[in-house]
């Protein structure tokens, strides 16, 4: 329901569309205030697991190392692979699920990809 000010003057309808102001606007969508805060969460879970798996990344990094106490006992070079792959990673999966998005949906191109994470992050917890 849109609720409009009667003191406010405003265009006479064309084509049975209503004109409101940007106040009137504003008050009439505070009804989707409910979703907007699940969006949130929402997003808000995804970014705070890929934060965690970026930091989990440098953790594990110098215990794998060559001054490590792991037995891989990786090179410095190997290191850096590691570490740059994480980054290719993120930038080939931006790529790929923006695409995805455009043609697909924003909606099904995010639960796809926090699917995807969440999987590969449940498969890395019981790694060895």
């Amino acid at each position: 329901m849109v609720r409009v000010d009667p003191a406010e003057e405003l265009p006479p309808p064309v084509d049975d569309v209503v004109t409101l102001s940007y106040e009137a606007a504003l008050e009439a969508t505070l009804g989707t205030a409910r979703a907007q805060r699940r969006l949130l969460l929402l997003c808000g879970l995804g970014n705070a697991a890929d934060a965690a798996e970026l930091l989990s990344v440098s953790l594990v990094l110098p215990a794998v190392g060559p001054d490590g106490r792991g037995s891989l006992r990786l090179t410095v070079e190997q290191l850096s692979l590691l570490s740059a792959s994480l980054f290719v990673g993120a930038l080939l999966g931006t790529l790929l699920f923006g695409a995805a998005a455009d043609a697909l949906g924003r909606r099904l191109a995010l639960a796809v990809a926090m699917a995807i994470s969440g999987l590969f992050g449940l498969l890395s917890a019981f790694s060895t």
